[in-house]
């Protein structure tokens, strides 16, 4: 979550020579900001707002900007427009693709007397029947919605009619207020599974890396025993080789080599003393292979795992919502960090 703070105003304010408290104009667009704060308190000369393209779900902290003429805040998860009666000074409002769904919301815009543009085009309430005749009754002071000039004409025909234009409009204000009633339900217990199953797949983690190193531990203390065995006996064979060479010796020092001739025959005792000494050596190599290989399936499996999940969440059928959007923004973060790493 990225914070307006201080630092981020004052790069901001670099045709200001990063002075925030004599600022007029400031562009905070795209900066992921989460939330409006601070900027009424230090920047209480602003004219010209630029907050599209975040994740701002709540028009507020904006009440002490006097001044201010034009707020941009296109482009995040707004469903309410609230807060603005302080904002004596605007003319212009952009809404542009955000979820306001309480049409109603935008009778909060009559004192402010001087604003004469507003933008609401994207939102689920422009798709209302009797949406644009709600907000021109609502709004007379108003010159041009969502781009299109309000003439005297419409705004009279407007006024026909409208009680029962607002009776329409409400209802269909509650039935969106249902559905996203819903829909937040929906966001949070998905929410809550993801967070079991990444839950689940770490206890897994850490069990197979677990596993994985009382494994090794096993094999180093198995290799270690065959070791400290092979050590042992080769010591005992080289002892039984000694004591079967000195019987050889003494054998021969009684015997020497104990030619006798008869009858012209020769009779020739020869004596050979045949040993075999072996040591069991480990073969470290091929255990290193095996190590590898294990770890080349298990990155393997890793990949395929990650694979899957990464088409499950981009084709798995979602409403167009601020959790979804929020969600999917979160997601490619956590894909960005993960690459940096």
């Amino acid at each position: 979550m990225v914070y307006i703070t201080e630092d981020l105003l004052r790069r901001r304010a670099e045709h200001n020579e990063c002075e925030i408290f004599s600022l007029e104009e400031v562009s905070l667009h795209q900066q992921d900001v989460e939330r409006i704060e601070h900027i009424d308190r230090w920047c209480r000369d602003l004219k010209i707002l630029y907050l599209q393209n975040n994740l701002i779900p709540r028009i507020e902290n904006l009440s002490r900007l006097k001044k201010l003429q034009y707020l941009n805040l296109a482009l995040n998860n707004i469903e309410v427009i609230e807060n603005l009666e302080g904002c004596e000074s605007l003319q212009k409002l952009d809404l542009t693709v955000n979820f306001v769904g309480r049409l109603s919301s935008v009778d909060s815009l009559k004192h402010n007397i001087h604003l004469t543009e507003l933008f609401l085009v994207g939102n689920p309430c422009t798709e209302f029947e009797g949406y644009r005749q709600y907000v021109v009754t609502a709004l007379p002071q108003l010159k041009c919605l969502d781009g299109t000039e309000i003439s005297r004409s419409e705004r009279i025909r407007a006024s026909q009619g409208l009680e029962e234009v607002k009776r329409r409009v409400w209802e269909q204000e509650k039935e969106y207020l249902k559905r996203r009633t819903r829909e937040k339900g929906e966001a949070q217990r998905k929410a809550a599974g993801d967070e079991k199953e990444e839950a689940q797949r770490e206890a897994a983690g850490d069990e197979k890396e677990e596993a994985q190193r009382e494994a090794a531990g096993d094999e180093k203390e198995e290799a270690q025993r065959e070791a400290a065995g092979d050590e042992k006996g080769n010591k005992r064979g080289n002892q039984a080789a000694t004591q079967r060479e000195r019987r050889h010796d003494h054998f021969l020092s009684f015997h020497g080599d104990c030619s006798r001739t008869r009858g012209g025959d020769v009779c020739l005792f020869v004596f050979s003393l045949q040993s075999s000494v072996g040591g069991g050596q480990g073969e470290p190599e091929v255990e290193e292979n095996k190590e590898n290989q294990e770890v080349e399936e298990d990155m393997k499996l890793m990949s395929s795992d990650e694979e899957r999940r990464e088409r499950e969440f981009w084709h798995t059928p979602s409403p167009f919502t601020p959790e979804s959007r929020l969600e999917a923004h979160r997601h490619l973060e956590e894909k960005r960090k993960a690459k940096e790493k």
